[in-house]
């Protein structure tokens, strides 16, 4: 969701959604469609999210939340020009929104579960 915010498109293309699976385990994202103004904490964040090793794939997204908050934090890169301010204000709404469908899910899948019979 949040290579979405920050790219304007989907990190992995297909015509239906078996194709979508198909190229997240074959392909790897279009890294060069992230706006150059990207801070490299936030890069770093996608990178470990989107790693196809499970083991090295981030988590929890109270983790990646704490990271994007920082990155926000952090001075800007030496090389960021003022497009920087544009995506700086992306940021936290790709944060929310992270948090929101996080929370979602959760809260379908916790509200799906069929209680045990009682006997």
């Amino acid at each position: 969701m949040l290579y979405e915010l920050l790219t304007g498109t989907p990190a992995f293309h297909g015509e239906d959604v078996t194709d979508i699976l198909a190229a997240v385990v074959r392909a790897e994202p279009d890294w060069s469609g992230l706006p150059p103004s990207t801070p490299t904490k936030v890069r770093d964040l996608l990178r470990r999210c989107l790693q196809k090793d499970k083991t090295l794939r981030m988590q929890a997204a109270g983790d990646m939340r704490i990271e994007i908050i920082e990155a926000l934090q952090a001075p800007i890169d030496a090389g960021a020009t003022q497009a920087a301010s544009v995506s700086g204000r992306k940021l936290p709404w790709a944060a929310a929104a992270l948090f929101f469908l996080t929370a979602l899910g959760l809260a379908f899948v916790h509200f799906r579960e069929v209680p045990p019979a009682s006997q």
